[in-house]
């Protein structure tokens, strides 16, 4: 009779030990889950980022060439500006001159 209770014992406790042996495993599974998650996600947020970063690139590159665009124009009226203003006092110089002939 001792025999078999601890026979009987001895399987209840390896029950118990099966059930939390099973518990153990289901957790690990959730926590491999969340984990696979977390780096699907992960993977996910990087390639967003480097998509922000190459249109931030090509937004700058762009605005880059603008600028330099913008500011040879801007040299380039500054020249035509400065021959105008040499013509303008070439002509001054001429009228200056055609009426001191004319006085």
């Amino acid at each position: 009779r001792s025999f078999e209770q601890k026979l009987q014992k001895l399987e209840r406790e390896a029950l118990e030990q099966q059930e939390k042996f099973e518990k153990q495993m289901r957790e690990l599974e959730s926590e491999k889950e969340d984990f696979d998650n977390v780096k699907v996600a992960t993977e996910q947020l990087k390639r967003q980022l480097d998509q922000q970063n190459e249109q931030l690139t090509r937004a700058t590159q762009k605005g880059e060439e603008e600028a330099k665009e913008r500011e040879e124009a801007s040299k380039k009226q500054d020249v035509e500006l400065a021959s105008e203003k040499r013509d303008l006092a070439r002509m001054k110089q001429d009228v200056e001159q055609q009426r001191k002939q004319l006085d």
